[in-house]
């Protein structure tokens, strides 16, 4: 939306309705039956009775047999169905004609082993299929567990047998507005891109690079046995956020970080280091392990400075997994006042911004032609890490005389 006042004029992001995903179109077998007190009769199934598709699940019930409150659950299979973020409303369609005016809830369990029922419909007193979708308790954390779905009952005297049938269990996101907003060109210098001394003796040095492959030829042996020499002399740690030829492997004498499949955390005086998998276009298509792995991480870490290396860009084939990993690193900072700093892969040039108070950081692949420039192709990234203040340099591997 433009906004303009007088010669004044600004520009803003305006987004209207939401994203939505369907979990479960109950087109094959989900889940089983599940009863509460164990008088209660029923049955679950997948019928050819639907709203979309070729089928829909159904849940019939008998109430009739005891006083008591009375449930008839659907329970999801593998323990249930996994969220690895929150959506704005979960829903479904239901069927209806023969739901007796009983309850319709659902139950979901979050990363902390919180359970909370959620009020789908106070009543299931239409006819025909409708739409209902409901908020969830701002007190769950992600990721989440939709475990099971329920009609349920409490009044003695509301005593009957039926059936429900559901369809297309949808999640419901915000959209992400990713359009360029116009905005006037500012520059301002990075303050964390100078020249720093070790202040103390825990102080420290190390160095960044993406990939490092096919060292093949004569100049690429020259050049990779200076650049060991250079990380040599000034490096504690080696960081690489993709493969490294053993040819400079070999070479380096530091401990080294290679982020190019699985996970991993290292501390190294009052930094750490989280090695992540995206290679397969997030972290839950490379390894949904690693996504409870993360949180319970960052939540113990208690480090003054955090650097987490990724062997590709930031760009996740799930977008609201990218806004989800971003927020999670936003707030870890606010929280515990860490200085954060994301290094990825991928790249063939070095490229450092600053979002929320984070650091992104471009890390450059050595170069995979046959000829090229050893004063223009060569740069080095090396950091400083002193108590207070992380800075870095981007320096060229040789310089012209």
């Amino acid at each position: 939306m433009k906004i303009s006042m007088g010669e004044l004029t600004a520009y803003v992001p305006v987004i209207i309705g939401t994203q939505d995903i369907v979990i479960d179109d109950f087109e094959s077998a989900n889940g089983t039956f599940l009863s509460f007190p164990a008088v209660v009769t029923g049955n679950y199934r997948i019928g050819s009775f639907k709203k979309e598709g070729r089928s829909a699940g159904e849940i019939s019930y008998d109430f009739t047999t005891t006083d008591a409150t009375r449930a008839a659950y659907l329970v999801f299979n593998n323990e249930g169905i996994p969220l690895e973020s929150k959506p704005q409303n979960i829903g479904l369609w239901v069927y209806g004609n023969e739901g007796g005016g009983h309850g319709l809830k659902l139950k979901m369990t979050d990363a902390k082993g919180l359970s909370e029922n959620v009020t789908l419909a106070q009543s299931i007193n239409w006819n025909g299929w409708k739409y209902i979708e409901a908020k969830l308790p701002a007190s769950l954390t992600s990721p989440l567990k939709l475990e099971r779905i329920y009609v349920v009952e409490i009044n003695p005297a509301m005593k009957d047998t039926g059936k429900v049938y559901l369809d297309n269990l949808t999640l419901s996101y915000p959209l992400i507005f990713s359009e360029e907003v116009p905005s006037p060109v500012t520059t301002s210098k990075d303050l964390a891109a100078i020249k720093a001394d070790l202040e103390t003796t825990d102080a420290f040095r190390f160095f960044a690079y993406g990939s490092v492959t096919n060292i093949d030829t004569l100049l690429d042996n020259i050049v990779t046995s200076k650049m060991a020499k250079s990380i040599n002399e000034t490096s504690s740690i080696n960081l690489f956020s993709g493969t490294l030829d053993h040819h400079l492997s070999e070479k380096l004498k530091a401990p080294l970080i290679i982020t190019n499949k699985g996970y991993s955390y290292t501390e190294h005086s009052n930094s750490g280091f989280i090695a992540l998998d995206n290679t397969n276009g997030g972290l839950r298509l490379s390894n949904s392990n690693q996504w409870p792995w993360l949180l319970t991480t960052l939540e113990n870490s208690g480090v003054k400075n955090l650097f987490i290396s990724l062997p590709k860009p930031l760009n996740f084939s799930d977008p609201l997994e990218e806004n989800l990993f971003k927020n999670k690193l936003t707030e870890l900072k606010e929280e515990k006042d860490m200085d954060i700093w994301i290094l990825y892969g991928g790249e063939n040039q070095y490229k450092v911004t600053l979002e929320d108070g984070i650091h992104y950081v471009a890390l450059k692949n050595f170069p995979t032609v046959s000829k090229y420039n050893i004063y223009n192709d060569l740069d080095t990234l090396f950091f400083t890490v002193n108590k207070d203040k992380v800075t870095y340099e981007i320096l060229p591997l040789f310089e012209q005389k």
